[in-house]
Parts: C-alpha cells; structure tokens; sequence
C-alpha cells in the first residue's frame, strides 16, 4: 500500500509542476498577446485545477454553497477499514477455533458411542 501512495505522490507532484507549467506559459503568452480575459481564465482553470489536485491535503472548504470536509472524513474512513480489516481477521480466528471444537466434539462423540457398543 506504501508503495502505491508513493507512485501516487510522485504523480500528484509531476501534474503540480506541469500545472504550474502551463499556467506561467500561458499567462505570459496571453499577456504578451494582450488579452487579460484570456489570462484570467487560464489562472482560474489551473487554480481550480491544483485545487483538485490536491483535495486531499484540504481539511475543509467552503464554495458556491457547497462545504465539505475532506481530510478527516478520508482519515475515518481509513480507520474504519483498519477497525473492520481487525474485527474480520479476529472473527475468522475463533470461526476456526469454533469449528476446531465442533470436530473435537464430534470425535469424542463418536469414540464414547464406540466405547458404549
């Protein structure tokens, strides 16, 4: 798992500088072609760009009547699978330890009907 977060980052962190690529180039290009309507939109678009980008470093964000928080709920959920990963691994534990006891059971029942007949 450490090792995809790893891949994941480093691609998270190449879109970042070509993100900030493109905005700079294209900036410049549209201010030295004289068009700041053109500038501003590329600016917009490569803020809300980064911004997705990187929605997991944000603990909360409010826009356009829209709130969320993002960083504590992904934490939760992770700790929630980690809970539930736990709870299944020792759920399994006595499932076997159960059966184990069944068969065991099973065993001396069969041995004590022998013994009788």
């Amino acid at each position: 798992m450490s090792k995809h977060r790893g891949i994941r980052q480093i691609v998270r962190d190449v879109a970042n500088y070509i993100l900030l690529v493109v905005l700079l180039s294209s900036v410049f290009f549209f201010g030295y072609l004289q068009q700041p309507k053109e500038m501003a939109l590329m600016i917009l678009a490569c803020a809300i760009g980064g911004a997705f980008l990187n929605l997991d470093k944000f603990k909360w964000f409010r826009g356009a009547g829209f709130e969320a928080q993002l960083a504590e709920t992904v934490e939760e959920a992770y700790a929630t699978k980690e809970e539930l990963d736990k709870l299944l691994a020792d759920s399994e534990m006595q499932t076997q330890e159960l059966l184990e006891k069944i068969e065991k059971a099973k065993d001396d029942a069969i041995a004590i009907s022998i013994a009788m007949n």
